[in-house]
């Protein structure tokens, strides 16, 4: 009776074992399909843009709000808002250029311009 214990014990133990090491796996599977399913997407999406001849947004005139919640109590532009405001408008590199110190801060003379509509006019004036 014994040797039954044990063996039920070797048993069990290796059906943990198993387990264990399937739910590991599952995970790394739906962690890489998730990747892979975001770049599909992201192609389709693309792919989708062009069929039905959709294209980025674009401005007809440089210029933007700079936006209170996308400056940092120590003047740090939020990269994403930034990246958008350019790609916008081919000027708006021009005007961020101007108005962003090299950390990606805001300089200090430009601080009056938050909440307000910015433009070229307004910083080579």
């Amino acid at each position: 009776m014994e040797w039954l214990n044990t063996k039920n014990a070797i048993y069990t133990g290796l059906a943990l074992g198993a387990l264990y090491i399937s739910v590991r796996s599952f995970n790394k599977l739906e962690q890489g399909a998730e990747s892979v399913g975001s770049a599909i997407g992201e192609t389709f999406a693309e792919l989708q843009q062009k069929v039905n001849g959709s294209h980025d947004v674009e401005m007809t005139q440089a210029g933007f709000v700079l936006m209170e919640k996308y400056v940092g109590s120590d003047g740090s532009i939020n990269a994403t808002w930034k990246n958008a405001i350019v790609q916008a408008h081919p000027d708006n590199g021009l005007i961020m250029r101007r108005l962003i110190d090299t950390q990606g801060k805001l300089k200090r003379q430009y601080w009056h311009l938050i909440g307000q509509y910015v433009t070229q006019g307004e910083l080579w004036a």
